[in-house]
């Protein structure tokens, strides 16, 4: 486990308390994102659908639980804190989510601080998932993998 140990390196040579922060999205728009992405196609027309995508969007789905959600897991097994922050609840309620980021971190939080930060975050989360084409059988496999990782629960195709 070499990213452990570099890790564990960076907290003795800096001696410092290594904190995560995990920013969670909801796993049909990483995975449509990433697929996009693949394909060069950063940004798309919202009204037109990239059909070809569907095979790219199951490699990715696999990967994403294979490697992604694998590394979260090793990191929330490491003795570090790790503080989840949703996406969404960020965008909706960025002040209450930047006093809690700022609390995990130990951090002075002031009022011009939390006013700057609310005026340079998304009004509305990216959502890719409707932009690529799915297989039934992947958003099934997507949904099923879901319900193993509580940092998911909520989370589906259409929310």
């Amino acid at each position: 486990m070499a990213g452990v140990s570099n890790i564990e390196e960076l907290r003795r040579t800096l001696n410092l308390q290594i904190k995560f922060i995990h920013v969670v999205r909801n796993p049909y728009d990483i995975i449509a994102t990433m697929s996009l992405r693949k394909n060069n196609l950063r940004t798309v027309n919202k009204e037109q659908k990239h059909l070809y995508n569907s095979t790219y969007v199951n490699t990715i789905a696999r990967r994403y639980f294979t490697k992604l959600v694998r590394g979260v897991l090793k990191a929330k097994q490491m003795p570090h804190p790790m503080l989840d922050l949703r996406c969404e609840n960020f965008i909706k309620d960025t002040a209450a989510e930047m006093r809690r980021l700022c609390k995990f971190l130990g951090v002075s939080c002031p009022t011009g601080y939390i006013r700057d930060s609310t005026g340079i975050v998304r009004s509305s989360p990216s959502i890719t998932r409707h932009h690529v084409s799915w297989l039934k059988s992947t958003k099934e496999f997507v949904q099923r993998k879901m319900q193993d990782y509580d940092f998911l629960d909520g989370y589906s195709f259409e929310v």
